[in-house]
C-alpha cells in the first residue's frame, strides 16, 4: 500500500439480528450517526485527583509545561471539570490527516489493545508490537497501523511476524507515525519499554504515562462519577462487584477518607493483583481485593434464616456495623476458606447475594 492509500477507516459491523433493532430504535440516519461515533476514541483526557494528597491548584501548575515534547505542541491546556472536583481533563483534536510519504515503506503493526492505548495519547510500548518491516532500524520513522483478527478467527497476527508478508492482512487502519527506538531484532527481544516514540498521530491527544505519580491516576469521567453518585461516607463497606484494574474501587477508598472497608473482586488472580498494586500506589489501605468471580458469588437461601447471613454485621436504620465477631478477610491471593465458603453458590436451590454491604456497585463495563 503506497502512503496517499494509507488512511484510517474504521467501520462498524453490526450482527445482523440486532441491526434491524437499533435501526427501528434510532433511524437509519441516528444508527450511522452511531456507528461513526463509536469508531473514534474520546477526545478528552481526563485524570482524577486524590485531593488528600495535593490540590486541583497543585496539580493543574505542576501540568502547565508538556510532559511530552513530540512535534506537535499540545495546545489544549489542563483545566478542572466545572462539576466534579477530583477531576482535571484536556481536550484533544482529531481526524487529522497524516502524511506518510517519508516513511519509506516501514511500517509498525500494533495489537488492538495498543492502538486504543495509541489512540489516547500513549506511544507504542513493545509489548503492543505484533509486526514490523524486515529490514526495520533503530531511529527510522515508521507507519503504525493497527493488527485486526484474521477472517474467520479470533486471533490476531503472530508477533514477531514480518509486514508485507502473507501472514498480515493489509490495514485499513493507520493511526499515525513515529521513530523506532529499536532495530527489529530487538524489538521482539525487549520485554518492556517503547518501541516507537509517536511524532504525527491521527488524534492528538497528549500523553499522560507517569504524569502526576501517587496523586491520581487517569479515568473517563464516566467511570469517575460512579463513586460520586454511590457517594460512601467513611466507615462505610463497599461491595465492587467487577473491580479491576481498581478505578472505581480506589476512587470509593478515596471519598471515604481511607476509613472503613472496600471489598473488590475479579475473576483472575492478576486482576486481583492489579487492584492491590494501583491501592498501593494511591497510599490506601482499607481496599481489599479477591480472586472471585462474581456472578457465582452467592449463597443459598433459606427462608427460616435470619436476614443476617454474616456473622459480626448487624443492619440497623440504614446503617451497618461491623463487630469484632465479624470474619476479617486477608488480602491473599484468594479468600479464606471460611469467606469463600460463606460466598459459594448452590446453584440447584435458591441464592441471594452475600450482604457484605448495603451498597453493592454492579458494573456492566470497567475502566
Amino acid at each position: 500500500m503506497n502512503s496517499h492509500e494509507k488512511g484510517f477507516k474504521p467501520a462498524v459491523h453490526w450482527d445482523v439480528t440486532v441491526q434491524p433493532y437499533f435501526k427501528a430504535a434510532f433511524g437509519v440516519s441516528g444508527l450511522d450517526k452511531l456507528s461513526e461515533t463509536l469508531c473514534r476514541p474520546p477526545l478528552i483526557n481526563s485524570f482524577r485527583l486524590n485531593l488528600d494528597k495535593t490540590t486541583r491548584e497543585i496539580a493543574l501548575s505542576r501540568l502547565s509545561e508538556p510532559v511530552d515534547r513530540t512535534e506537535h505542541a499540545y495546545a489544549n491546556r489542563w483545566s478542572g471539570h466545572p462539576a466534579v472536583p477530583d477531576i482535571i481533563s484536556q481536550n484533544g483534536t482529531g481526524p487529522h490527516i497524516v502524511d506518510y510519504g517519508n516513511t519509506s515503506g516501514q511500517e509498525v503493526v500494533i495489537s488492538r489493545r495498543a492502538a486504543e492505548a495509541v489512540l489516547r495519547g500513549a506511544h507504542v510500548f513493545v509489548p503492543g508490537v505484533m509486526a514490523c518491516s524486515l529490514d526495520l532500524h533503530e531511529g527510522d520513522l515508521v507507519a503504525v497501523s493497527i493488527a485486526m483478527e484474521a477472517p474467520g478467527t479470533n486471533g490476531y497476527v503472530t508477533r514477531g511476524s514480518v509486514v508485507g508478508s502473507d501472514l498480515i492482512a493489509e490495514s485499513t487502519l493507520y493511526i499515525g507515525k513515529g521513530i523506532a527506538k529499536f532495530s527489529r531484532q530487538s524489538m521482539f527481544k525487549e520485554t518492556s519499554g517503547i518501541g516507537v516514540e509517536m511524532t504525527d498521530r491521527v488524534f492528538q491527544l497528549q500523553p499522560c504515562h507517569g504524569m502526576l505519580p501517587g496523586l491520581g491516576m487517569l479515568q473517563n469521567l464516566p467511570s469517575a462519577v460512579v463513586a460520586h453518585v454511590l457517594a460512601p461516607l467513611p466507615g462505610s463497606q463497599v461491595l465492587d462487584m467487577c473491580a479491576s484494574p481498581g478505578g472505581k474501587s480506589t476512587h470509593l477508598a478515596q471519598l471515604m477518607g481511607d476509613r472503613g472497608s472496600v471489598i473488590a473482586l475479579d475473576r483472575t488472580h492478576a486482576k486481583a493483583q492489579q487492584i492491590r498494586d494501583l491501592a498501593a500506589e494511591l497510599g490506601l489501605t482499607c481496599i481489599e481485593a479477591f480472586k472471585m468471580d462474581a456472578t457465582t458469588a452467592l449463597q443459598k437461601s433459606d427462608s427460616q434464616a435470619p436476614a443476617v447471613v454474616q456473622p459480626g454485621v448487624h443492619v440497623d436504620a440504614g446503617q451497618q456495623h461491623q463487630s469484632d465477631a465479624a470474619p476479617s478477610l486477608d488480602t491473599g491471593l484468594q479468600a479464606p476458606p471460611s469467606v469463600k465458603e460463606q460466598l459459594r453458590r448452590d446453584r440447584k436451590d435458591k441464592v441471594m447475594l452475600l450482604p457484605l454491604s448495603l451498597k453493592v456497585i454492579t458494573c456492566l463495563f470497567c475502566a
